[in-house]
């Protein structure tokens, strides 16, 4: 598993913590192509061209943020008002793969009494940079593998991508295809169809465009396990989700008891902004400047139906 980048969107940089599922602590951008910069374009920031010039490292620059606990260091934990919290930080400095800006990054972790997860990342920077943060966890809520889940997604358009998984740049609408998760759809039933999309993504590995007014904290997803009745529904302020369905899993990662995880063992529901967006204008920007303060919520919350 090769590291992830520092700034996804251009660059994702995943944060992941296990809860409720296995996790990947860092996420590998060539399984998913959720953090993958164009290596045709790079990207240019502050007037200069900061170009992509491994193909190995489509997703990053140099080394990336590699999400291990030696990284961050814990602010301090305690009890928020909705429940017992960790803050976390790390400080990627002036440089780092070649990024502008010392990036001050703190993302806290929240269990609340209503069995939900919150997930409240910041940032700031003291040059002009980009940013784009997720979480990569993978979920499974019977303990088989996830085809026989249903999943929904508040989304009318998807981001179509080429065979390198990097979106193309348009925001094309799911009627009609595959992508189309607006009602609770059973994941297996078109995960294999005959559809250029698929078979680029190998499966799903693509953004969904979310159906809500932008940085407003809004119904992301919802997965429900017939088997059992167990539910996660997402909300973020994010403007896209990353459905991915494992399809890279071979075999080479055991869990908890020595479980192997296969093709399709989980799930992620990564909440983020479009990758490639420095290259892509018409996407929501990532930029950060001095004079801001990155902020975005995602809410995984856990329940059973009767």
């Amino acid at each position: 598993m090769r590291n992830s980048n520092r700034l996804l969107g251009a660059n994702t940089c995943a944060i992941a913590i296990a809860a409720w599922a296995f996790a990947a602590p860092s996420h590998a951008a060539d399984e998913t192509g959720m953090w993958y910069l164009n290596p045709q374009y790079g990207w240019t920031l502050l007037d200069k061209e900061r170009p992509v010039n491994n193909d190995d490292h489509l997703d990053v620059l140099t080394v990336g943020f590699y999400v291990d606990a030696s990284l961050f260091f814990g602010l301090g934990d305690g009890t928020f008002s909705e429940g017992p919290s960790l803050d976390l930080h790390y400080l990627s400095r002036d440089g780092e793969e070649g990024y502008p800006g010392n990036l001050s990054v703190t993302v806290t972790y929240t269990l609340t009494d209503q069995n939900a997860l919150w997930l409240d990342y910041s940032a700031t920077t003291d040059r002009d940079t980009v940013i784009n943060l997720t979480n990569h966890a993978y979920f499974n809520l019977t303990g088989g593998d996830i085809l026989s889940h249903e999943l929904q997604l508040d989304a009318t358009r998807f981001l179509p991508i080429d065979e390198t998984l990097i979106p193309i740049g348009e925001l094309r609408l799911v009627h009609g295809t595959p992508m189309d998760f607006l009602t609770s759809t059973v994941i297996g039933n078109r995960i294999s169809a005959d559809d250029e999309q698929v078979r680029h993504g190998q499966g799903y590995d693509h953004t969904w465009v979310l159906d809500k007014p932008a940085g407003a904290l809004g119904h992301a997803a919802r997965v429900y396990a017939p088997e059992n009745g167990r539910v996660l529904d997402v909300a973020t302020t994010a403007p896209g989700i990353q459905f991915y369905s494992g399809n890279m899993l071979d075999g080479s990662w055991a869990g908890k008891g020595g479980r192997i995880y296969t093709r399709n063992s989980g799930l992620c529901l990564e909440t983020q902004h479009f990758p490639d967006s420095p290259n892509q204008p018409q996407f929501p920007s990532t930029v950060l400047h001095p004079d801001e303060t990155y902020r975005q919520t995602t809410i995984f919350q856990f329940s059973v139906r009767a």
